[in-house]
């Protein structure tokens, strides 16, 4: 499997599918970046929007849903950790993982687990069970300032950064 580097930037709204109903959820880290931050939530229409989580967020960069388990997940760049909400109400059921180089984007792969990139710290991707054990460090490079990631139909892994960074090699 390899691992390739680009260069671009990417705005977050996850789409989230209960039953029939599909809802949209946009993180806003507020004015200037700072606080307040929240998740809101729209109906499918991009309607209705609502405070879907409104505490417990420090500087939040993305959200995933663990539906089989209710759960969804939200990575915290300024806490260093991954904050683990109910998937209906959003109310914090506590900590997924900590220890992370400021964690922006999240994505689940083909093997199951949740890969995280680092903004900071050493810039490696991190894999973690969904039960919030650490797996290991998927890449022996570093890729700082990292916020996209995604794979091609070979099985290889795309990250993007911000314009400007460059790998830590």
């Amino acid at each position: 499997m390899k691992f390739c580097l680009l260069t671009f930037c990417l705005s977050l709204m996850v789409f989230n599918t209960h039953g029939q109903e599909l809802d949209l959820y946009v993180i806003d880290v507020g004015p200037n970046r700072g606080a307040p931050w929240q998740v809101i939530k729209y109906d499918e229409s991009g309607q209705n929007p609502e405070v879907f989580i409104g505490s417990d967020l420090s500087k939040p960069q993305d959200i995933i849903f663990l539906e089989n388990d209710g759960v969804a997940l939200v990575s915290n760049l300024s806490s260093n950790r991954i904050t683990k909400h109910d998937a209906t109400t959003g109310q914090l059921l506590g900590e997924f993982a900590s220890g992370i180089g400021q964690p922006t984007r999240m994505k689940i792969g083909a093997d199951n687990l949740l890969y995280v990139l680092q903004w900071a710290g050493n810039g490696r991707v991190l894999r973690y069970q969904l039960d919030g054990s650490f797996h290991d460090e998927f890449t022996s490079v570093g890729v700082a300032n990292s916020i996209g990631l995604d794979w091609d139909s070979q099985g290889n892994l795309y990250v993007s950064v911000e314009p400007g960074a460059r790998a830590q090699v």
